[in-house]
């Protein structure tokens, strides 16, 4: 058994949403296109204090 394999996430094709390798069904009812952003949006642990987030 590999160790790797349960862990894995997948990118759906038409969201980009990561989910778990064999859980295909939660994103059934995820709308084409529900993560789709024009950049990449990432919080850093001092942006969290520094923004009030």
């Amino acid at each position: 058994m590999k160790e790797h394999d349960e862990g894995c996430w997948i990118p759906h094709p038409h969201t980009g949403i990561h989910y778990s390798k064999g859980h295909e069904w939660v994103m059934k009812d995820v709308p084409d296109g529900a993560a789709t952003f024009d950049y990449s949006y990432w919080l850093r642990n001092g942006d969290l204090e520094r923004y009030g987030v």
